[in-house]
């Protein structure tokens, strides 16, 4: 049997923005090679490696990273691969931070096919992460002020049956990490961090589809430096476009008591149950129960979360510029520290062009 191909396009250049509710106006550019060759110095190709450089800026944020893949090493399915980056965002109380963080960092990655649903990898990731700019008034978040060096180790193991990636009808996928911050790793934190989801994707009839997903953390010391446990850029939050919606950003969980900011906990759990249907091939239609509760480490000046849940309903549209969605959420509890309900809108542009 003789079959003819022809090779896609593995280089490309791309732009585009969007807007999100945390990060608001943001546009990038990417520069990629999907098959690259660094041993190939005539042209720099053929060898199947993915090579990547994307700027990004925004009203908040800004971040420019290089990545560097090898899919496949030592004749074994291990892929092999780095990151560089730096990013940063800005104060800003709608979105729920209470101070500027500039991180400048690198992460080396190890990946092995175990099956073909299973996967499992190692990393090693350093970051030099700068704290500025704190509210008045922040009790809590001073701690940070300055600069920290974090090096940690992590392990991660993932399961994925999903039918497809994109658009998913059928299947289950399951992501769990863990990361050990200093000890072995010195660095100027010591501290493990433990993340697991969950999603089940059930069609219940031609065109609509169910995804229960479930996400849970904690955190905690295991050397305590200075006495200031976890740094609140390695919390958990919740509340917002990607959590509970119909709350504010990051604002399901504790806060801060004299300036009402978030200071995120060490502890979440999030349960997410929602439906969508497809009414034309680039539309669809949701709706939604969100469930949540982040807690621990609070401190004597903050005032604590129990469960907030919220339903609500939005669209999806596929379109040239890159995935739309646009939901709007009820809360069926009031925020912390506020006396009345209030239903949102998240709305969320992904990169295109």
């Amino acid at each position: 049997m003789v079959v003819d191909v022809n090779e896609a396009k593995t280089g490309y250049f791309s732009f585009g923005g969007g807007y999100s509710s945390v990060d608001q106006f943001m546009g990038f550019i990417e520069l990629r090679q999907r098959n690259f060759d660094y041993r190939n110095f005539s042209n720099f190709t053929g060898a199947g490696q993915d090579l990547s450089l994307m700027l990004s800026m925004g009203n908040l944020t800004e971040r420019y990273q290089l990545s560097f893949t090898n899919p496949w090493i030592f004749d074994k399915p291990l892929s092999f691969g780095f990151d560089l980056y730096r990013r940063g965002h800005d104060q800003d109380d709608n979105v729920g931070y209470g101070y500027s963080e500039e991180i400048t960092g690198g992460v080396l990655r190890l990946n092995k096919e175990l099956s073909e649903y299973w996967k499992s990898g190692v990393s090693y990731k350093y970051e030099k992460v700068n704290i500025s700019d704190i509210v008045s008034g922040a009790t809590e978040l001073v701690k940070e002020l300055g600069v920290n060096h974090l090096s940690s180790g992590e392990l991660s193991l993932s399961f994925d049956s999903r039918d497809n990636v994109f658009a998913t009808t059928k299947g289950i996928y399951f992501y769990n990490s863990l990361q050990v911050f200093g000890g072995p790793f010195v660095g100027d934190r010591d501290f493990v961090k433990c993340f697991s989801r969950a999603s089940v994707f059930l069609p219940v009839m031609e065109k609509t589809v169910i995804e229960i997903k479930l996400r849970g953390g904690f955190a905690d010391t295991f050397e305590d430096k200075d006495g200031k446990g976890i740094p609140i850029y390695e919390k958990f939050f919740a509340g917002g476009s990607s959590t509970v919606r119909g709350y504010r950003e990051r604002k399901v969980g504790p806060i801060e008591e004299i300036t009402n900011d978030p200071i995120g906990g060490e502890k979440m759990v999030i349960g997410n149950i929602e439906c969508t249907h497809s009414l034309i091939d680039f539309l669809k239609v949701a709706a939604f129960f969100d469930v949540g509760k982040v807690w621990g480490g609070e401190g004597g000046n903050s005032i604590k979360s129990g469960f907030k849940s919220s339903v609500g309903f939005g669209v999806r549209v596929k379109t040239p510029i890159g995935p739309i969605s646009i939901d709007y959420g009820w809360p069926l509890d009031t925020e912390v520290g506020e006396t009345d309900k209030e239903g949102r809108f998240h709305f969320n542009v992904s990169r295109g062009f």
